[in-house]
């Protein structure tokens, strides 16, 4: 499920924001 930080940047970084304020 997991996929490399190059292949989606975007989405990891929202993925990132989203561990950081689940509660958002």
């Amino acid at each position: 499920m997991w996929r490399p930080f190059r292949d989606q940047s975007p989405n990891i970084y929202q993925f990132m924001q989203h561990l950081i304020s689940p509660g958002r």
